[in-house]
């Protein structure tokens, strides 16, 4: 079953939002970079919604950044876990056991 976009952001998910949004980068290479560096800088568990909140203008590529979540995690960087109908992933570590 995909992860859905759909639904409200909560406050938590608005709190891990920057105070100045980057932009979404054009291409699929940028966009998969930013988003795994984003995962390297900001520590913790991030839903495909607080990925979207964070680059400025991204709400219309919802479903690129689920891609691209979807692709790093398939690639090894990310991880991902499912927990109240709502998908996390994180960075995946040497050894984790998630």
């Amino acid at each position: 079953m995909q992860p859905s976009l759909a639904g409200i952001i909560t406050e938590t998910e608005i709190a891990i939002a920057p105070t100045e949004q980057q932009p979404f980068p054009k291409t699929l290479k940028e966009q998969l970079s930013a988003i795994r560096d984003l995962f390297r800088t900001q520590s913790g568990e991030w839903t495909a919604a607080q990925v979207t909140a964070h680059f400025k203008g991204a709400n219309r590529k919802q479903k690129v950044i689920l891609d691209c979540l979807e692709s790093l995690e398939d690639l090894g960087i990310l991880l991902s876990h499912a927990e109240n109908g709502m998908t996390f992933w994180h960075l995946a570590e040497v050894g984790s056991d998630r």
